[in-house]
């Protein structure tokens, strides 16, 4: 598999601030790619059109749209900056077999097992409950439960997750949420499942959603190997 990449491709930089877990979203341009490396420019904020800084030795996250609307997502390493006619910086050529097609338009789905909290949009409809994500991605998530009696169809919640990362943090993407599809057990004492669509969400709670759906889809491609 060759790298889907060519000299001038717009590319989009992330890099997680631990201080509040913000999102730092930078735009460059390839300049040069090497059988090592990838020369880019310096990488400019999206936010407020400032020059990023990323330390030698810093790992990022790099997505470009592909042609079709989806995102090809990796990370890489930064290996320092390079002097030509204007300043670069050198960032690690990606191993084909890391590079994660996403189709954002559908968002990427992976299964989980996360800790969910989730409570009534409308105070008193439901007691709150403590939940399983069994399954999640960027525009909604399915889970399971005990609670009785079982909770209706289209009914409005507002949900906590608890989002382990690969870099040991943990993010707290929350949201609100309308059950689109309930699953009865057909067994008494099995859980019933729940699928919500999210409805109200921060786009920095999804990125952070689709960044760990990323990261759960390159764990299970590595395992298959």
């Amino acid at each position: 598999m060759q790298i889907p990449l060519k000299i001038g491709d717009l590319l989009y930089i992330t890099q997680a601030t631990p201080e509040d877990q913000t999102q730092m979203r930078y735009k460059s341009r390839i300049a040069d790619i090497s059988t090592t490396a990838i020369s880019i420019e310096l990488p400019m904020s999206e936010q407020g059109g400032r020059f990023g800084f990323f330390p030698q030795g810093s790992t990022i996250e790099v997505s470009y749209p592909s042609t079709d609307g989806a995102q090809f997502v990796f990370h890489c390493t930064i290996l320092g900056r390079r002097i030509e006619q204007i300043p670069l910086v050198n960032i690690t050529l990606p191993d084909p077999e890391t590079i994660v097609r996403i189709q954002r338009r559908n968002y990427l789905r992976v299964p989980c097992h996360l800790d969910l909290a989730v409570h009534a949009a409308e105070e008193g409809e439901f007691p709150p409950l403590v939940a399983l994500a069994t399954n999640l991605s960027g525009g909604g998530l399915q889970f399971e439960s005990k609670h009785k009696p079982e909770l209706p169809l289209h009914t409005q919640i507002d949900w906590w997750l608890s989002l382990p990362l690969q870099s040991g943090e943990i993010l707290h993407p929350k949201g609100r949420g309308e059950i689109v599809r309930v699953i009865n057990p057909n067994t008494s004492g099995l859980l019933h499942q729940y699928s919500v669509h999210f409805t109200a969400i921060l786009e920095r709670d999804r990125e952070w959603i689709i960044k760990y759906c990323y990261e759960r889809q390159l764990e299970m491609k590595k395992k298959q190997v």
